[in-house]
């Protein structure tokens, strides 16, 4: 089965997450891109920058996967698609990759906004769980005592973003034709 390399940044570097997104999604290792930085837009988001590094998971998608993956990220509206070429953890091999970066409509609407504390924490725990540095603007949301979710007091909980959804379905309603939908419906009942 032929796989598309995707270089995941913010919550799709969280494993259990992406197991309900990408159920047959492979998760290939950690990485790294050179000369951009994560920026905070409500979402993750990345921005040239020399001399910065984003750490990030490389993961091997089916088009199927794919399919979720636009669907989540409301691509092509919210984000757009960009190869790049990561660094792959421990050793010289570069790999080309797909990244989601936020549109310029989407920018100027979520510019200066923070992370939702549970979308924060999503990332930081998919940066651990996957052996990468937690990125300052991820760990400023965490708490040093684990409260857990805040119903269940559960701490595997924090994938339960509840209104946390990953943006606000009614402000974008409008600009998804039928299909696009269908998968965002699809995303959000899992």
């Amino acid at each position: 089965m032929k796989k598309t390399i995707y270089f995941a940044y913010g919550s799709n570097m969280n494993i259990e997450q992406m197991k309900n997104r990408c159920p047959r999604a492979d998760n290939l290792g950690p990485a790294v891109l050179k000369d951009w930085e994560l920026v905070e837009r409500l979402h993750a988001d990345i921005a040239p920058k020399r001399g910065s590094e984003v750490h990030g998971v490389v993961w091997g998608v089916t088009a199927k996967c794919m399919k979720s993956l636009d669907a989540y990220e409301a691509f092509p509206r919210y984000y757009y698609k960009k190869k790049v070429w990561v660094k792959m953890y421990g050793c010289a091999a570069r790999v080309q990759a797909i990244v989601y970066i936020m549109t310029d409509q989407a920018t100027a609407k979520k510019q200066n906004q923070p992370f939702g504390e549970w979308y924060a924490r999503g990332c930081a725990k998919g940066a651990r769980d996957n052996g990468l540095p937690v990125h300052p603007l991820f760990a400023k949301y965490e708490v040093e005592k684990k409260t857990g979710h805040p119903e269940t007091g559960r701490e595997d909980d924090v994938t339960d973003w509840g209104e946390e959804f990953f943006f606000d379905w009614e402000e974008w309603e409008d600009e998804f034709d039928d299909e696009e939908k269908y998968y965002l419906t699809k995303v959000e009942e899992r």
